[in-house]
């Protein structure tokens, strides 16, 4: 989610570039916030680890008739307030105690959502101060300290290990004075959002409100994507103030880039053309942080994710990043770089999204949204294998259930509707020949006494691969593979948790179960181009 912040002459390349690290700390303000969010009904704030919803809704839904409640219900009918408008006025309060603004809000502050503009803020506060301490907040909080400490431990690990402010300030210069604050923020959920606020003394201060899909023992769970989700809520610091600042010449070019992924854009919460935009420059500075910072195979693993959410174009604005990057403008400014950068957004905006498709980047999961609108997935395996055949039989209105999918007679799947369909196969080498065309392809061998994958081998008997890769026909498309030596191996297959990885091999253990043996991500490119896998 995205939040509009201070504006600011940002540099490509500074050298006063500093190595600050992340502030991690929970906010009682935010939560607080959320927590009247919450009580309000804000569907955004209703997804969030059971254990500590629980705790909260246990302390906190005696007062959900509360004043400052029907005020939250009121500010999101009349004005909008939901998303990143809810952690973007706590940032402008003072301590839990007193919550009082921390600067003038009138005329609106620059970096606090415009949707604050026209509420009567004073009587909000008041009545939020009212909440605070008839529910006992701060008695709440801090019997739950124990939880926030454990959760920022493991949040501080994983910001100081991606540790992203450097590579910030080497691209759009340092910020003298301003801090950096990722608040932990359980309640938001798989939300993020981004805040900033100045106080009347003191530094600016750039939040990255993180939400967190699952809490262990009182620990959040740090998935694989956590620095890109990092890095993308930080990188609004930065880019939204130039969208700002030129908006007047892409004002066109962001409504067209909207239109043309209107529905994407909607249910993401994105309505509008300057909120594409923000989000667009994001999500290419994600894309070009992760290639400069981990390589091309993990860029593009970030810049698929952006694909999936509808922002086809990142790549062209990726590669225009690089130019500047390449060339930069002699004042070093990035600001005198946007026209550059603008006229890409131009270019880009002039393509025909509805009619454009990405490549297919994995990992497995996509098979299933990253098809044609409307094509059905046709699933295709051996009719030799009495045991297989049932099992397929069975599965397929399982998953029809969720996606358009057709089972598909081996012989009369043909090569040009592996081009137009997303294609799951299943069964051995021998006893499907699409699925042994692919593996020829791939450098994959599966024999009884293990199965070989580019340059790794895993030995063993029982072993069974699950693996995606592009259509040898068309690189928008998904082949989806579950195979073994023995067909009947695959009984039970789609038990195996691999939806998030691009390749699994397994070994069946017994009837319908099986083990993990190894998984992982193939290599790719940012073209859409597949490498086979390494020996590492």
């Amino acid at each position: 989610m995205i939040a509009t912040v201070l504006a600011a002459a940002l540099l490509l390349q500074s050298p006063q570039a500093t190595a600050q690290s992340v502030e991690v700390a929970f906010d009682p303000r935010v939560e607080l916030l959320c927590i009247l969010a919450r009580l309000a009904g804000n569907p955004e704030f209703q997804r969030a680890p059971e254990n500590y919803v629980g705790a909260v809704d246990a302390h906190f839904s005696k007062f959900a008739s509360h004043p400052a409640v029907g005020a939250m219900i009121e500010l999101r009918k009349q004005y909008g307030i939901s998303y990143n408008a809810v952690p973007a006025i706590a940032v402008y309060l003072d301590s839990l105690e007193k919550l009082e603004p921390i600067a003038p809000l009138d005329p609106l502050p620059e970096g606090l959502d415009s949707r604050w503009e026209k509420p009567n803020k004073a009587e909000f506060f008041e009545k939020l101060r009212a909440f605070a301490k008839e529910s006992k907040a701060a008695e709440f909080f801090a019997s739950h300290k124990s939880t926030w400490d454990t959760v920022e431990a493991v949040v501080r690990a994983a910001a100081d290990k991606e540790a992203p402010i450097p590579w910030f300030d080497g691209f759009f210069g340092a910020r003298p004075g301003a801090r950096f604050r990722l608040v932990p923020s359980i309640l938001s959920g798989s939300h993020n959002f981004s805040a900033s606020a100045k106080p009347t003394s003191g530094p600016e201060i750039l939040y990255q409100v993180m939400g967190f899909g699952s809490l262990q023992r009182g620990g959040v769970l740090i998935g694989s994507g956590f620095g890109s989700l990092l890095v993308h809520e930080m990188a609004h610091a930065y880019c939204n103030p130039l969208i700002d600042r030129f908006y007047s010449d892409l004002r066109d070019p962001g409504h067209d880039l909207f239109e043309a992924k209107q529905q994407e854009m909607s249910r993401q919460a994105y309505p509008s053309g300057r909120i594409v935009l923000y989000e667009s420059f994001v999500r290419a500075c994600t894309v070009l942080y992760a290639l400069e910072r981990h390589g091309e195979s993990s860029a593009a693993a970030v810049l698929g994710d952006q694909e999936q959410q509808g922002f086809v174009w990142t790549l062209d604005l990726v590669r225009a990043l690089q130019a500047i990057r390449k060339n930069p403008p002699k004042s070093g400014r990035m600001a005198d770089a946007m026209l550059d950068f603008g006229t890409a957004i131009h270019e880009a905006a002039k393509k025909d999204w509805g009619a454009f498709r990405s490549p297919f980047r994995g990992p497995f999961n996509s098979i299933f949204t990253s098809g044609f609108p409307g094509a059905e997935i046709l699933l295709a395996g051996p009719s030799d294998s009495p045991k297989l055949s049932a099992y397929l039989d069975a599965i397929v209105p399982a998953i029809a259930k969720k996606f358009k999918i057709r089972r598909e007679e081996l012989p009369k799947l043909s090569t040009e509707a592996m081009g137009k369909h997303p294609v799951l196969l299943y069964g051995s080498p021998e006893s499907n020949p699409h699925l042994k065309k692919a593996a020829d392809q791939y450098g994959w061998v599966i024999e009884k006494s293990g199965i070989t994958l580019g340059e790794r081998r895993f030995d063993g008997e029982n072993l069974v691969l699950i693996a995606c890769r592009p259509s040898p026909g068309n690189p928008t498309v998904a082949v989806g593979i579950y195979a073994s030596a023995d067909p009947e191996n695959l009984v039970g297959i789609n038990g195996l948790t691999h939806g998030v990885d691009d390749w699994l091999v397994g070994r069946r253990i017994g009837p319908n179960r099986f083990e993990p043996v190894a998984r992982g991500s193939f290599p790719k490119r940012l073209d859409g181009s597949w490498d086979k896998l390494d020996g590492k």
